[in-house]
This record gives C-alpha cells, structure tokens and sequence, in this order.
C-alpha cells in the first residue's frame, strides 16, 4: 500500500493467501500490482476502486474469478 493506504501498488507473488479481498478505502490499483501470483485464484474489487492500471493481472495463472 502506499502511505495513505489509497492505493495498491505491489502484491508479493509469493504470498500464500488465494484469496483476496481489497480494503474498502483504495481508490487505485497501480499496473503489474498482482504480477506473477500464481497462487492467487480469487479476488474481490470494492466500488471504491476509481483506477486500475494496465495488465494488472499478468501472470496470475490460477486467477479463477474477479468479483466487482
């Protein structure tokens, strides 16, 4: 998260969590945030989220599901 905790800028590809459930309160999800998360098979985007950068999900191989 970046200071203000407003935006997502790098998930770790390694994490272990397949889920995952953006805080209400991000308003951005910078590019290449989720880059590579192989383990990652879901994740839940609140109407918070004004901007969400280019190939966000590059890689996520497993990614199963995006609920908006």
């Amino acid at each position: 998260y970046d200071k203000y905790i407003t935006k997502i800028i790098c998930f770790p590809s390694n994490y272990n969590q397949i889920n995952f459930i953006i805080p209400n309160n991000i308003k951005r999800i910078d590019s290449y945030t989720f880059l590579n998360c192989h383990k990652l098979k879901s994740i839940s985007i609140p109407s918070s989220v004004e901007i969400i950068g280019d190939k966000v999900f590059e890689g996520c191989s497993n990614l199963e599901s995006i609920n908006l």
